[in-house]
């Protein structure tokens, strides 16, 4: 059989999702427009036409570039498809650009072939129902309105090591909610964004400056959700896994976050409880 390589748009989304379910990940279109929004995508297409692998990039400046949506159809993998997909790419940055990726453990040994290293883990903590009461705050909740925006992509940029401007907008636009804190001044301490899945919400991301923002933003984002709850908690929160245990999370597995271009993730000041999706490093 042969397979062509072809670049990806908003066309393919209904594609791009039966691949998604071919391998039995978690999306809705909402959350698949939000990543095609600010990434390139490719993918190879048998001779029927069907998509059977993909991949998505998302270039932040020169800083950094996130790889994510490595996906092969379970019928048409062992043939070199992932490998070559991921190569495609990596070839449309520049090569001094290091880049990132959140792997699964099927896909570790591909991305250490291509010269990925692991250098941090992420752990993935669900909550079957979300029932928690927290304390009253001294601090203010809203819902996110325009004239918060460059205040969040600031808070994101310091938390990531990198300005995600595209990413952070297309979230947004696509989120079930967003919702931001403020102190009694009107400064911006915090933001959480919250995007519904087939089978769970996902808090993706939790930014804040402290740990009591942060359990303020997940609880506000989760509370009366009929179902399962999500959050993401990068290596180095350890001193908050007590709290969102408090909450009803708990650890369901753990991904090993990988570079290529660079020995170490890029500068953080660990305000980030919550990443944006694996798709966004």
């Amino acid at each position: 059989m042969t397979y062509s390589i072809e670049q990806l748009n908003y066309k393919d989304v209904t594609k791009l999702l039966d691949l998604i379910y071919s391998v039995g990940w978690s999306y809705k279109e909402n959350e698949l427009l939000a990543v095609m929004d600010c990434t390139k995508s490719f993918g190879h297409v048998n001779e029927d036409g069907q998509l059977v692998s993909s991949t998505v990039i998302a270039p932040y400046a020169a800083q950094l570039a996130s790889v994510g949506l490595v996906i092969v159809h379970p019928d048409h993998q062992r043939k070199g498809l992932g490998q070559e997909i991921v190569e495609v790419c990596l070839r449309t940055i520049p090569s001094e650009t290091p880049s990132i990726l959140i792997a699964t453990n099927e896909g570790k040994p591909l991305y250490e072939k291509l010269g990925f290293r692991t250098v941090s883990h992420v752990n993935l903590y669900t909550c079957s129902e979300y029932h928690a009461e927290i304390n009253a705050s001294t601090y203010n909740v809203f819902p996110y309105r325009e004239s918060d925006l460059s205040h969040l992509v600031k808070l994101d940029e310091e938390a990531f090591g990198a300005k995600r401007k595209e990413m952070v907008t297309a979230r947004i636009g696509h989120s079930k909610q967003t919702i931001v804190v403020k102190n009694d001044d009107g400064e911006v301490l915090g933001f959480g964004i919250s995007m519904e899945r087939e089978d769970l919400l996902l808090l993706a991301p939790v930014i804040a400056t402290n740990d009591e923002i942060a359990t303020l933003i997940i609880h506000h984002l989760a509370k009366g959700y009929p179902g399962k709850v999500r959050v993401d908690l990068p290596e180095g929160k350890e001193d908050y896994v007590l709290s969102l245990e408090t909450l009803g999370f708990e650890k369901v597995a753990q991904a090993p976050i990988m570079m290529l271009g660079a020995d170490e993730l890029p500068k953080r000041n660990k305000n980030l409880y919550g990443i944006s999706a694996q798709a966004f490093g």
